[in-house]
């Protein structure tokens, strides 16, 4: 996810440089990006075990997908109304014990993934309103052509797939501080836009 986002919001950001500035073919910002992704991912073994890990039809092959895997056992138990909070971890662990992640168990690993921890906290509601406040952000930041904004908010939504960011204070800290600064720039008119950029 890391690795996505890096490329993707380079290669955002490559875009609105150099094809909106000098009228550059796209395919000249492109297709290194892609060569370069398809190179990282062909030549670390990390991504080509991920990838078998995605062929086999078994949920012990792989801790990140049993992470997954129990969390939505926590929500489709509780009929995608919500757990207490309290409880969550417990249901988890019991989750990956039976899988034979006993690990797991033992460092009382979360989620690891925002929506899914919403989605267990609060059910459909909170995970609604959540993706809601997401898609807003990311609207009014293209309808403003604040592309800085839209590529910073853009980016915690990836990262929210692998890490509960909002669980720990210093990632509340992290998100309110990029999502004011860079929203204040967009309500103060002063907002890294290309038509501004064009004009000077």
């Amino acid at each position: 996810m890391i690795l996505f986002s890096t490329l993707f919001l380079t290669g955002l950001n490559c875009y609105f440089f150099f094809y909106k500035k000098d009228k550059l073919n796209t395919k000249m910002i492109f297709f290194p990006l892609i060569i370069l992704f398809m190179g990282v991912i062909f030549l670390s073994q990390r991504y080509k075990d991920d990838i078998q890990f995605l062929n086999k039809n078994k949920i012990e092959n792989s801790s990140r997908y049993t992470l997954c895997f129990c969390s939505l056992k926590v929500i489709t138990d509780s009929h995608f109304l919500g757990t207490d909070n309290g409880s969550i971890q417990p249901k988890l662990n019991s989750c990956y014990d039976e899988y034979g992640f006993n690990d797991l168990s033992k460092e009382n690993l979360n989620s690891h993934n925002q929506y899914l921890d919403y989605f267990m906290k609060g059910g459909f509601l909170l995970f609604i309103a959540f993706i809601s406040t997401i898609f807003i952000k990311l609207r009014f930041a293209l309808k403003s052509r604040n592309y800085l904004y839209f590529s910073i908010s853009l980016l915690f939504s990836f990262s929210f797939l692998t890490e509960n960011i909002l669980v720990r204070q210093y990632g509340i800290y992290i998100f309110l501080l990029c999502d004011v600064l860079f929203l204040g720039s967009v309500l103060t008119n002063e907002g890294h836009r290309t038509n501004e950029i064009e004009k000077n």
